[in-house]
């Protein structure tokens, strides 16, 4: 059963879920490349995430609410060690971390200095005990399928959120270029992203519309994202417990701007 939480912690949720779903270039006629990260010891990758969302709740009395805030975090990926089975373990720490509500800062619920090691496969799926997953926020890494790829083709990947929500989400990603150049870095690879959700209804009875639309760019010989930013528009009904009204929702339309990005980017490496 869903019970409401305070608005700003259900937002923050689900910026962070959304954490986990990104001009031109050409590739030889039938190449194809596997995708697979890479660490080097004592060379750490330092990220900036930068998530802004816009939402509006329309009150069952009729009021509406506005709210934006903007959370920016920079955290680094470190490898502790590279497993005898090829695994990485790898420390991911918050650097730094802010967020503003409505222009006034606010308490973000991530601390600085939170370091959390997680060990994960090539490929970048996470493994060992599911109680110590990483959270949505702290985990940069997607998903890549255990095969190569060739230009133009797909593959999915299916993430659970439960607040402010219960919804099962299904992202389709394409290899759009194994080659292509991003301005100020070098060669990499892009890869697009969409997701849509029309007139579903979670397990409790709420209807849920969304958008995703993203561009992820990952560079092949490094083993590491470059940049990924995605928009994202969700349109559903968060219930409340209002003494003597029954079902009472409140409209919720959210729209999210997420981007992550190597923290040199544009700069000499």
């Amino acid at each position: 059963m869903f019970t409401m939480r305070p608005v700003s912690s259900s937002i923050s949720t689900l910026v962070a879920v959304a954490t986990l779903a990104a001009f031109c270039g050409s590739a030889l006629a039938g190449e194809t490349v596997q995708l697979r990260y890479k660490f080097e010891k004592g060379k750490p990758l330092t990220y900036r995430l930068i998530m802004k969302s816009r939402a509006s709740f329309a009150m069952p009395d009729g009021a509406v609410e506005n709210q934006d805030m903007t959370s920016t975090m920079e955290m680094e990926q470190d490898l502790l060690e590279k497993l005898d089975d090829g695994n990485h373990k790898v420390t991911v720490t918050v650097l730094n971390a802010k967020q503003t509500v409505n222009g006034q800062a606010r308490q973000i619920p991530i601390s600085e200095g939170h370091t959390q090691v997680i060990t994960m496969k090539p490929n970048g799926e996470v493994v060992g005990d599911p109680a110590q997953q990483p959270s949505a926020s702290s985990q940069l890494q997607m998903v890549f399928p255990d095969r190569p790829l060739s230009e133009g083709e797909s593959w999915e990947q299916t993430s659970n959120i439960s607040e402010p929500i219960p919804l099962e989400t299904s992202t389709r990603y394409t290899l759009e270029k194994i080659q292509t150049s991003y301005p100020g870095y070098g060669e990499t690879v892009l890869i697009r992203s969409t997701m849509g959700i029309q007139n579903e209804r979670t397990p409790t009875g709420e209807q849920v519309n969304s958008t995703t639309k993203g561009n992820l760019w990952f560079d092949r010989r490094r083993g590491c994202i470059v940049r990924s930013k995605a928009l994202s528009s969700f349109r559903f009904d968060l219930p409340v417990n209002i003494p003597g009204v029954i079902k009472s929702t409140v409209k919720v339309n959210l729209d999210l701007d997420i981007e992550i990005q190597l923290a040199d980017l544009g700069k000499s490496r």
